[in-house]
Parts: C-alpha cells; structure tokens; sequence
C-alpha cells in the first residue's frame, strides 16, 4: 500500500519524489519510509539522474510531519537500507 503513498516520476535526469498521504498530512509511515529507502537505492543506481525532488501532495504540502519518534524513524530506515545492527 506504501508504494501508493509514495510516488517517483523520472524526466530525464530529473527525479521528483511525491510523499501521497495528504488526508494525514503526509505525516511518514514505517511502509513510506521503507518505500523512500528503496526508492533512493533506484536513484543512487541511476547515472543519469542528477536531481531530487522531494514535495507533497495536498493542502499545506509544504509542511510534511513525522509522526514517529526519531528513534524509531533510524529503526525503520536502518532496515530498509540493509543496515543491521544500526541504532545499537
């Protein structure tokens, strides 16, 4: 489901990637931060994108929120990204 909440388009060398939670503020979920990690591994594979976006979707977009406590956030990026043992 996160990858619905979690969009990437590609133009050229330019990747813009859209957090789709607006009913919630964008506010970031374990499942959308695992969708960012693997969407930065596609972008980091990449030699032909030389730009990030980051936005959101709906009303006062430009503010996105965690929800979660830092730790946790580490927790869940540290998993995604194959770092075990990260946070100990």
């Amino acid at each position: 489901m996160a990858e619905h909440l979690v969009k990437l388009q590609i133009d050229g060398a330019v990747a813009t990637v859209t957090l789709d939670r607006a009913d919630k503020l964008n506010a970031l979920t374990p499942e959308m931060l695992e969708s960012l990690a693997e969407i930065a591994t596609q972008i980091d594979a990449s030699a032909e994108i030389r730009c990030v976006i980051l936005t959101a979707s709906g009303p006062g977009s430009e503010r996105v929120k965690g929800s979660m406590d830092n730790t946790e956030v580490f927790r869940v990026m540290a998993e995604a990204l194959g770092l075990g043992g990260a946070g100990k």
